[in-house]
């Protein structure tokens, strides 16, 4: 059974509060602001999971060592928790993926390990996420949910806890790539540059993996240039070719691949005519 939430909307306008019905799964509309009407939750909960590859974890074990947890609240059906993914993925590269003193953990509600790892596959995520129901993702999604309940508002909650256990509830949504820095800032943990960037133009990322019908290639562009993203078959065969001017920063490609056939394909990127980096791709129908 879906986890429910009592949902309080307070209004400025007139001094009545109104309490929204119950219901299941509740996702945070899209112009969401969080508001701190309470007191909030300022000391981490500890508790204990195992990420979907079988690696256990212990919340304060992490933070004892020196590191600040970045933890994503979600659940698999959630749209703003997809839509949202290659955002807290490409926080999670920049501050090291996972090899500093910063960590990303994704905190899963009411599925089991197949569906994340599916959910993690179509959409780009590379962080460890356990489970609700087979990773303890359900036990720790009701600790915060039910103590924080006055201020817990639906999925996803972006959550950040400092090495002694200070916890800052309910952050940067909508989220940005450069959002948590400031609270890794004051956890005092910035092994990895808070501004980093790939040093060359890169394929950072791509998603769904398999791809069936559409593929999103994400890059980075270290300067002003002519961009052109080329896939080819196993034969050598020039399938995909698209070329565009571009500034600094990072950019998506959606490429369409419904009529390719399926197989294995290479991903080119080139800057000014110059290859960037190949990567493989697979296509399944």
């Amino acid at each position: 059974m879906k986890k429910k939430l009592l949902v309080i909307v307070f209004t400025i306008i007139s001094a009545y509060v109104f309490a929204q019905a119950k219901q299941t799964f509740q996702e945070k509309p899209a112009d969401y602001v969080s508001a701190a009407v309470f007191t909030p939750l300022t000391t981490a909960i500890d508790f204990s999971v195992t990420f979907t590859n079988g690696t256990p974890a212990n919340l304060f074990t992490t933070c004892n060592a020196g590191n600040s947890v970045l933890l994503d609240f979600f659940f698999t059906g959630c749209g703003y928790c997809q839509e949202y993914a290659p955002i807290i993925d490409q926080a999670y590269q920049a501050h090291g993926a996972g090899t500093g003193n910063i960590k990303f953990w994704g905190i899963d509600n009411g599925d089991n390990n197949a569906e994340v790892n599916s959910y993690k596959s179509t959409y780009g995520v590379t962080n460890p996420c356990a489970s609700g129901t087979q990773g303890g993702g359900d036990a720790a999604n009701d600790a915060y949910s039910n103590s924080a309940s006055w201020s817990w508002s639906g999925w996803p909650t972006y959550s950040v806890v400092c090495p002694d256990h200070t916890y800052s509830h309910d952050v940067n949504y909508p989220p940005s790539a450069t959002g948590f820095n400031s609270y890794f800032t004051n956890c005092e943990t910035n092994s990895i540059d808070e501004n980093y960037n790939p040093i060359h133009t890169v394929i950072t990322y791509m998603y769904p993996l398999p791809a069936q019908e559409n593929l999103n290639a994400h890059i980075y562009v270290d300067k002003t240039s002519k961009i052109k993203i080329e896939l080819f078959d196993v034969l050598g065969n020039n399938v995909y070719a698209v070329t565009s001017p571009v500034n600094t920063g990072y950019y998506n490609a959606n490429i369409d691949v419904t009529n390719f056939a399926s197989g294995a394909y290479m991903i080119k990127l080139s800057q000014n005519d110059v290859v960037k980096d190949i990567q493989k791709i697979m296509v399944v129908k």
